[in-house]
């Protein structure tokens, strides 16, 4: 569990990271994600840009999508890009529709798959060399 700042008006933050085979980290954040946890959550993304050639950011634990967090993800997919990380999501509704108002549903490698096979894609597309299949992009 990670600690927000006395005074937050988020009820919690859960930001778990593990390796889901070489190469390969999960992050799956829990919570409510607004202006006030949207730093952490950057910081915490941007160090395992640097670590890993593929990061799933699995959003299905999560209640609320600001728009701080959604500009947030436009950015780390900026970023990961500029250093050759593949990258992916994985959303709950109530990811879907802040990004579908914005139109970044279109251009953000976010999946309606859950995390698991959101991996399973990336493990395959890293261990044959093939793309994620058509299927599994929302």
């Amino acid at each position: 569990m990670v600690s927000l700042p006395s005074g937050c008006i988020s009820e919690y933050l859960d930001i778990r990271i593990h390796a889901a085979f070489p190469g390969v980290t999960v992050i799956r954040i829990t919570g409510e994600l607004d202006n006030l946890t949207v730093p952490l959550i950057v910081e915490r993304v941007r160090e395992q840009i640097a670590r890993s050639p593929h990061v799933v950011i699995d959003l299905s634990g999560v209640g609320f999508l600001g728009s701080g967090c959604v500009a947030a993800l436009r950015d780390l997919h900026k970023h990961a890009v500029e250093r050759g990380v593949h990258w992916a999501g994985a959303r709950e509704k109530a990811v879907t529709r802040p990004l579908e108002l914005t139109g970044l549903h279109r251009s953000l490698p976010v999946h309606s798959l859950p995390a698991d096979a959101v991996v399973a894609s990336l493990r395959l597309a890293h261990l044959l060399d093939s793309p994620i299949p058509s299927g599994a992009e929302a």
